[in-house]
């Protein structure tokens, strides 16, 4: 309550005193003047209490204003701790991705290091790699340029023992090496290794042939014309059947191995006699009295052969170009191809680092003492092969030779005046004892002169060798051995084989 409503209070209470006495009734000024000292003194401590409010409003106020200044300052100190503490979080992932960057550059930093080290490693390999695979080609070269071409064709080293034990195997055996075994025609090689004392090779290429024309194979002079050969050519060769049909002598259990109760008489008979001969399908005929004779083993229970006797008994085929396995069994085959041919080479390594080296060629059961061809011109085609030792060229920093194995082709040209005359071309190289590839192959060609020379023409000068040459049987191939090089810059030594 304000004091200016207490102070109306007061007065119209004393309104109503004075009103109510009237003029005429008690006197009440001492009392009315106690009260009216007393409103006063009231309305005093009222002003006095008001005045005190109205300081407390303004103290309230005053306190009110200061606790928004405080609020508002602690706010301000709150954003300015929050700002600081997202200053401080942003320095700490600073500090985070600079040491993240730190450790990135410092795995990098290693990461360099070790592969400068396997890089230096390497190149320290890659060295002595060098120095060692230059090495070796420097004993081979020694090898290549003391090439021995009187002992090629007698090589023990080189000699090495194919046959054709059963049909379509052509075998390679040599002491101590892996049995390589083959069943593809035509020319086509092996490698026989051995590891003794060090690492032993050889490599032969022969043309020995699986299987034949039945005629060719018993008359080696057939032609177009020849449809039946005279059965004495067979030999020994055992693998023949006759039929029992037409007019033929019957044999009961025919063929070697067959089983009979008591040997048969011979049958003779006039004409011709229906049978197979290495499974081949034909006709024996004579021009007289023919005999076709049981043989039996001693019991007389087993038939081992049969003997066909009379006047030139022959065989004719049905058909002429009916062909027949060759190997060594008479029972399954027709002989084994007694012309063919064989080349190739051989290396022996030893485990101290030292090399042996040759060439060599060979032939069938027949020796190569073959002819030329009667033909005034012959052609012959072929592959060679061998090895070669490459140097860097004079004047480099450093003299680097590289080695490897070849292959090539042969192609061989023979007329009357001239004689044999070829040349090697094509080749192909297989780096060995760690060498890298040779750098001049494209430019390799050796020809091969009438004067025994083998010249070895290329690009910035040609070099000089010599090549010998053997026909097999009738001068149908032809093998050899050739050597030629450019001094301190490329040899080569190596075999050929042609047809």
């Amino acid at each position: 309550m304000s004091k200016h409503f207490a102070t109306g209070v007061v007065m119209a209470a004393l309104c109503l005193i004075l009103v109510g006495c009237g003029s005429d009734g008690p006197n009440l000024r001492p009392e009315l003047d106690k009260l009216t000292n007393l409103v006063e003194q009231q309305t005093g401590e009222l002003q006095k209490t008001g005045q005190q409010l109205d300081q407390l409003e303004t103290d309230l106020a005053t306190e009110r204003e200061e606790a928004a200044k405080r609020e508002e300052a602690l706010e301000e100190q709150l954003h300015e701790a929050e700002q600081e503490a997202e200053d401080t979080e942003q320095e700490l992932e600073d500090t985070e991705q600079e040491l993240e960057a730190e450790r990135q550059r410092r795995e990098a930093a290693e990461q360099q290091a070790e592969q400068a080290r396997r890089q230096a490693q390497e190149q320290a390999r890659q060295a002595a790699q060098l120095l060692e695979a230059n090495q070796r080609a420097e004993r081979l070269l020694e090898k290549l340029e003391a090439a021995d071409f009187d002992s090629a064709v007698t090589a023990e080293n080189g000699r090495v023992s194919i046959s054709v034990p059963k049909r379509s195997s052509l075998t390679f055996k040599k002491e101590g090496y892996a049995v390589r075994t083959l069943s593809a025609p035509d020319l086509r090689g092996a490698r026989l290794t051995r590891s003794r004392g060090g690492t032993q090779t050889v490599v032969v290429y022969t043309d020995i042939e699986l299987s034949r024309s039945l005629i060719e194979t018993y008359d080696t002079d057939a032609d177009a014309t020849i449809v039946q050969f005279p059965l004495s050519a067979v030999g020994t060769v055992s693998d023949f059947n006759f039929f029992a049909d037409e007019d033929a002598a019957t044999i009961t259990g025919h063929g070697i191995g067959s089983s009979k109760a008591a040997a048969d008489p011979a049958v003779t008979k006039t004409g011709t006699f229906r049978g197979s001969l290495h499974g081949v399908n034909g006709t024996f005929l004579c021009t007289g009295d023919c005999t076709l004779t049981g043989e039996y083993n001693t019991a007389g229970t087993t038939l081992t052969g049969l003997t066909l006797s009379g006047s030139d008994p022959a065989f004719k085929p049905d058909t002429r170009t009916a062909t027949v396995p060759l190997c060594a069994v008479p029972a399954q085959c027709a002989p084994t191809d007694p012309t063919y041919m064989a080349f190739g080479w051989w290396r022996e390594e030893s485990t101290q680092g030292g090399y042996e080296f040759g060439p060599f060629i060979a032939s069938g059961t027949t020796a190569l003492s073959g002819t030329a061809p009667d033909d005034v011109k012959a052609e012959y085609n072929g592959m060679a092969v061998g090895m070669y030792v490459e140097q860097d060229q004079v004047g480099t920093a450093a003299v680097t030779k590289k080695q490897g194995e070849f292959t090539a082709d042969a192609q061989l040209d023979y007329n009357s005046t001239d004689g044999l005359t070829g040349t090697i071309l094509g080749f192909k190289a297989t780096p060995t004892g760690g060498s890298g590839e040779p750098a001049t192959i494209g430019t390799w060609v050796v020809e091969l002169e009438a004067n025994n020379s083998a010249v070895l023409q290329r690009r910035g000068g040609n070099g000089t060798g010599t090549w010998r040459h053997q026909y097999v049987s009738d001068g149908s191939a032809v093998v050899g051995i050739f050597e030629s090089g450019v001094e301190d810059v490329l040899h080569l030594v190596g075999a050929f084989g042609a047809q």
